[in-house]
C-alpha cells in the first residue's frame, strides 16, 4: 500500500493541464495531511502538477462560506465553487433556509468564484430516510434548479439509490434516478449539467443525456465498477469530465485522503478503456469541462 504523498511520478509530467470538477478541500481531514503536509501545500503541489483547475462544491449549508474563507485568496484562483446543499444532510439543516438565507444564497450565486449550483440532487442510501425525507430533497432539488436557471449556472448532480436489501422493511422509494428524471422533465435545466460521481450504465447515461445532463463525472469508480467501464467505452467523448470527489474515493492501494493527484491515474484508466493516450483524454475532458462551466485557461 502507498499513501496519497506528493512525490509521485505524475508530478512530473508537465504537457498539458488537467480540471478536477469536483473536490471538497474545505474538508478537515486537509487541515492535517499525512507527512506532515498542510492544505496549503497540497494545493501548491497539485497546481504545480498542471491540475490548474478545480470545483470545489459545497456540502452542507456552513461549507458554502467556509470554501469563501479558505480560498478568496489570489493564490487560489484556480479554485471556483459551486454553491448548493447536499441532499443528504438537508433533514438536518432545513430550518436554516430561511428568507434571510436565501438571499444569502443569491449573493453566493453572484461571486465571480461561482460556476455552478451544487451539489444537488436526491440521495436515497439510507434506509432511515422516509418518504417525509425524501420529499424535502425533491422540494430543495426543484428550488435548486431554479435558481441554476435564474443565475444562468450550469448543476452538479448528486444522485444515488437506495440498497435493496436495506429498504426491505421501507415503504420509500429506493430509485433516485427515477424520480430526478421525473423532476428534469419538469424542471429542464436550462444551462447545463453534470452527473458527479457517475457510476451506471449506457441505459442509464442515455436517460439523463435525454434530459440535457450531457456531462458525467469520472472519477475514482472507474477502478472498481464494470458496468461503469462499459459506459465510459461508449459514451460521446464530449460527454465525459474527469472528476475525484477528493477526499473520497480512493484509488486502489493507496491510503490517506484522496486528491486531486489521482486525476493522472484516472485519465489514464480511462484512457486504457477506450483505446487511446492519456493525452488525448486530458485534451478533451479539460476541453468539455471548459465548455460546461464556461471558463478559459
Amino acid at each position: 500500500m502507498k499513501d496519497n504523498n506528493l512525490s509521485d511520478s505524475c508530478l512530473l509530467d508537465d504537457s498539458c493541464y488537467i480540471f478536477d470538477t469536483h473536490a471538497h478541500y474545505f474538508h478537515k481531514c486537509f487541515d492535517n495531511m499525512p507527512n506532515e503536509i498542510n492544505r496549503e501545500e497540497l494545493l501548491k503541489a497539485i497546481y504545480k502538477s498542471n491540475i490548474k483547475k478545480c470545483i470545489v462544491p459545497a456540502i452542507n449549508y456552513w461549507t458554502n462560506f467556509e470554501m469563501k474563507r479558505l480560498f478568496d485568496k489570489p493564490e487560489y484562483k484556480w479554485i471556483y465553487y459551486a454553491h448548493a446543499s447536499h441532499p443528504k444532510y438537508l433533514r438536518k439543516e432545513v430550518h436554516e433556509w430561511n428568507e434571510e438565507r436565501w438571499n444569502e444564497y443569491a449573493e453566493l450565486l453572484s461571486s465571480p468564484k461561482c460556476i455552478a449550483v451544487g451539489e444537488t440532487g436526491l440521495d436515497y442510501s439510507y434506509s432511515s430516510f422516509c418518504l417525509e425525507h425524501q420529499k424535502l430533497q425533491k422540494k430543495f432539488f426543484e428550488i435548486f434548479i431554479d435558481y441554476a436557471n435564474k443565475y444562468q449556472l450550469p448543476a452538479i448532480l448528486h444522485i444515488r439509490s437506495g440498497a435493496k436489501e436495506e429498504f426491505e422493511y421501507n415503504r420509500c422509494n429506493i430509485d433516485a434516478d427515477k424520480d430526478a428524471i421525473s423532476i428534469l422533465k419538469k424542471h429542464p435545466l436550462e444551462f447545463g449539467a453534470v452527473y458527479h460521481c457517475f457510476d451506471g450504465d449506457i441505459a442509464k447515461a442515455k436517460s439523463y443525456y435525454d434530459m440535457g445532463v450531457n456531462y458525467f463525472g469520472i472519477g475514482g469508480q472507474i477502478f472498481y465498477e464494470e458496468e461503469l467501464g462499459k459506459a465510459v467505452r461508449f459514451m460521446p467523448e464530449e460527454s465525459i469530465v474527469l472528476e475525484t470527489d477528493a477526499p473520497y474515493i480512493n484509488l486502489p492501494e493507496r491510503i490517506g485522503p484522496n486528491t486531486s493527484i489521482s486525476l493522472w491515474n484516472i485519465a489514464e484508466k480511462v484512457a486504457s478503456i477506450r483505446g487511446t493516450t492519456k493525452e488525448r483524454i486530458i485534451e478533451l475532458t479539460t476541453k468539455n469541462s471548459e465548455k460546461l462551466f464556461r471558463i478559459r485557461e
